[in-house]
């Protein structure tokens, strides 16, 4: 039986909060259409009205330090794989499916250094005019297995950057990327993010 992996958060010491078997692992995995998502469903209900939405980011590196980058399909914005949870499921398989539907990635394990959810910031509109609030949490990743290939359609073009400059300032979606300055203070002080 192949494990994807364990899922972090770090405290005084290091606590597993899932591990065990993924579909996607097992290539059992389906790319969830939209309309049947849990958000999908709120939708026709709620019209264009704001909806706190929990979700990840991750930060996932490779053996240079490089972090992976995916440009959106919808906005052409580059941005870091992150995904909201669905109905019924724990924020560690959320991280682990999401980020295998958008990168083709499978994780062996990640660090939970923090959490966004800034109204100022974290807000957004997409282009259908659909409103937005998320609360986020922040996952870093240096331990992966695959190639990194957009699946689901959400993403035209992935790779990995070494530095956050390297992304023109009106090509990228500034609150993902205050992520990357959050992690790098994480690593400087040891001290969970709260964005």
């Amino acid at each position: 039986m192949q494990t994807c992996g364990h899922v972090y958060f770090v405290g005084d010491d290091l606590m597993p909060l899932r591990s065990g078997s993924l579909m996607a692992c097992s290539g059992q995995s389906e790319i969830m259409r939209f309309e049947d998502s849990y958000i999908g469903q709120l939708r026709p209900l709620v019209g264009s009205r704001t909806l706190i939405v929990p979700g990840f980011r991750a930060l996932i590196f490779d053996k240079t330090d490089a972090f992976l980058v995916m440009r959106r399909a919808d906005t052409g914005l580059w941005g870091l794989p992150s995904g909201s949870m669905e109905l019924g499921e724990s924020a560690a398989h959320m991280i682990e499916r999401e980020v295998q539907e958008e990168t083709g990635l499978h994780i062996a394990s990640s660090i939970i250094y923090g959490i966004a959810s800034e109204p100022g910031s974290e807000t957004h509109v997409y282009p259908n005019g659909h409103r937005i609030q998320n609360f986020s949490i922040l996952a870093a990743v240096h331990d992966w297995v695959g190639t990194p290939v957009a699946i689901d359609g959400e993403a035209v073009d992935l790779r990995f950057v070494g530095d956050i400059e390297e992304i023109p300032t009106d090509s990228r979606v500034e609150q993902e990327m205050r992520c990357v300055a959050a992690y790098q203070q994480y690593i400087q002080t040891g001290m969970f993010q709260l964005l």
